[in-house]
């Protein structure tokens, strides 16, 4: 079974470096029994960090606290004051989520890497779409999503009716109502950035290339508005029915250690719901294809969002502590790769509105890579995903991206190269790349069938070349002083809750600071790792494809050659035709790349378990 390839950071080639590096294909292709059994310990590693956080207030973590993390801080709940109580949550967040998030991402980096889904049978069936629903969803995104319903279920329950009274009244179940759609919110913040980060290991080791797992982060985002506006629109309830709307909004003349504190407490957390409205309203799917600027500059609203989360409820930054310090290190090593531009080796303005691009690459890339690129002169701040069109096996030492026009962006592009083109310059393109691919095409497929659609074909030529023609400590280090840094300047903020102990009104610096120990102290560990950018050095213009290639052949010759055939496609006897001619015992891999209409027909015809169905994602 092929695998899923281990991580890597596409870049330009460095001083005296060959430009052309091999890999050994039967070691990827090959996992050990140790990289297995790391991916699943990884895997398991990853639910418990789910599971800790999904039952903190069930009955059985009482125990936990009692036996274990009580005496660790020497609290006694019989005595007031007693030990440190501010760190027996932090405790439980370390040992419970944290500790194993570090310890899975460093399996799946160092160990099981290149392992791929240890149970592909189950990897194919998760995709396949049942008809009950339209075929609009698939086994593995209704898994997700019963998986987050009964998340939110079980931790508003718990929370909910522990604290629920028998002679409750109503405004009072209305009231713990609100407070618990509160912490049901921060409970889908938690994941929310994780699918959103292009380097996630998560996703890694899932298999999810970045394209697929953009839609978790979009539903992540729907739940947390969602509860969020219950939440306020509940409290609102609250406040008026007890006439005492004024404490929802801010006051300048009163003690905000005592009186005050409640409005202020209520107007961070004013100010960090409107900025999730915003973002939520700009991610509309008509606002985020017609006018990404503002998408994309809006978004960056999560930043202050997050703080003013955190200055509303101080036990935010310990549950978001994990989700940003891994957001906060992908982000460091995207920014590795993308501070200089690639070395272009060849741009072609071709017509129908087909950009070619061409660059030279130094690290091993497999086919169907995703780079996502940014063109200053067209943008500066727009980064959009391709396919890689090519394979180190037919090109070493270069990748080739094909952009279709389909847009302003795509079309401002092809108008940018053929203005280098005719200027005899080269263009100035980013590249940013490393990320988790398409599946592969797997050797124990009996039959493949690419179906590509337009320049949704591109997506495949690299894969159907590779059939054909048939990472580093430092990443590590980063995460582990990133992990280190935050933690420990964390800790120093929130301990003893120094600065509140100094004055009771300065509780929201003490939440602000918490906050910026955490971002403070993950972006230290870049100064620490130097993590240096990848500096594009021309090289000499050497014999690096080594692969033979036959000659180029006229369109007759070429469609002789190979039968091609022309005609419309009835896709129903086609797979008929070719189930008929397998062994039932075998499996038949399909990888369609196209418009959603060719997905939908593909997807009516292969719902039988012996067609492996695999899609490219264009919908981000």
């Amino acid at each position: 079974m092929a695998s899923q390839p281990d991580f890597h950071a596409v870049a330009t080639p460095k001083p005296n470096e060959p430009l052309h590096i091999q890999r050994d294909a039967d070691a990827v292709d090959a996992p050990s029994k140790l990289a297995l059994v790391a991916h699943w310990t990884a895997g398991l590693l990853l639910a418990f960090s789910v599971f800790s956080i999904t039952v903190i207030f069930t009955p059985m973590v009482i125990p936990v606290t009692t036996t274990f993390l009580n005496p660790m801080w020497n609290v006694n709940p019989k005595v007031k004051g007693s030990g440190r109580p501010e760190m027996v949550n932090d405790s439980y967040f370390f040992f419970g989520v944290i500790l194993p998030i570090i310890a899975a991402f460093l399996l799946v980096r160092l160990v099981s890497k290149g392992a791929s889904f240890p149970v592909p049978g189950l990897s194919h069936m998760l995709k396949r779409k049942p008809r009950i629903f339209g075929s609009l969803v698939s086994y593995g995104e209704i898994l997700f999503l019963l998986v987050l319903v009964a998340g939110n279920i079980i931790f508003y329950y718990h929370y909910y009716s522990t604290r629920l009274k028998p002679n409750s009244k109503t405004k009072d179940k209305i009231k713990l109502a609100a407070k618990t759609l509160g912490l049901s919110t921060m409970y889908n913040m938690v994941w929310l950035a994780l699918p959103a980060s292009r380097h996630c290991f998560w996703m890694e080791w899932l298999g999810i290339p970045f394209a697929h797992g953009v839609k978790y982060h979009r539903w992540l985002g729907v739940a947390t508005i969602v509860c969020a506006t219950v939440h306020v629109a509940f409290y609102i309830q609250v406040y008026v029915a007890a006439n005492d709307a004024m404490t929802l909004l801010p006051c300048f003349g009163c003690d905000v250690a005592k009186e005050g504190k409640m409005n202020w407490v209520n107007t961070f957390g004013w100010i960090a719901f409107w900025m999730m409205v915003v973002m939520g309203l700009t991610s509309l799917p008509y606002v985020r294809r017609h006018y990404y600027k503002v998408f994309y500059a809006t978004h960056f609203l999560f930043i202050p969002a997050t703080a003013f989360a955190i200055m509303h409820y101080a036990n935010i930054a310990i549950y978001l502590f994990a989700t940003i310090v891994l957001y906060i290190g992908n982000r460091m090593m995207s920014s590795a790769t993308i501070s200089a531009p690639v070395i272009v080796q060849k741009a072609a303005a071709h017509p129908h509105n087909v950009t070619e691009l061409t660059f030279e690459c130094a690290t091993s890339y497999r086919a169907g890579d995703v780079v996502y690129l940014k063109v200053p002169s067209v943008s500066k701040t727009q980064w959009h995903p391709f396919s890689v069109a090519s394979t180190p096996l037919h090109t070493p030492g270069s990748l080739t991206v094909y952009i279709k026009t389909l847009g302003e962006w795509s079309g401002q592009v092809h108008e940018y190269v053929r203005q280098c083109t005719a200027a005899n310059v080269d263009p100035v393109v980013y590249m940013d790349g490393g990320y988790v691919p398409p599946a592969p095409v797997s050797a124990s497929f009996d039959k493949v069938v690419f179906v590509g659609g337009g320049i949704g074909v591109t997506p495949l030529l690299g894969q159907i070349l590779h059939t054909l023609h048939s990472q580093s400590w430092q990443d590590v280090l980063l995460f582990i002083a990133a992990f280190f840094g935050a933690g420990s300047l964390f800790v120093a903020v929130h301990y003893n809750t120094k600065i509140t102990t100094a004055d009771p009104s300065y509780w929201p610096l003490q939440r602000l600071m918490e906050f910026l120990a955490i971002v403070i102290g993950a972006y230290w560990a870049y100064v620490v790792v130097l993590v240096k950018p990848y500096t594009p050095v021309p090289v000499a213009r050497s014999q690096v494809d080594e692969v033979p290639k036959e000659p180029m052949m006229s369109t007759d010759a070429f469609v002789e050659r190979y039968n091609v055939q022309q005609g419309h496609m009835d896709w129903s006897r086609f797979f008929a035709s070719l189930a008929d001619t397998t062994a039932a015992t075998a499996s038949i891999g399909v990888f369609v790349s196209g418009p959603k209409t060719l997905l939908r027909a593909i997807e009516a015809e292969t719902h039988a378990s012996r067609f492996a169905l695999h899609h490219e994602e264009f919908e981000m």
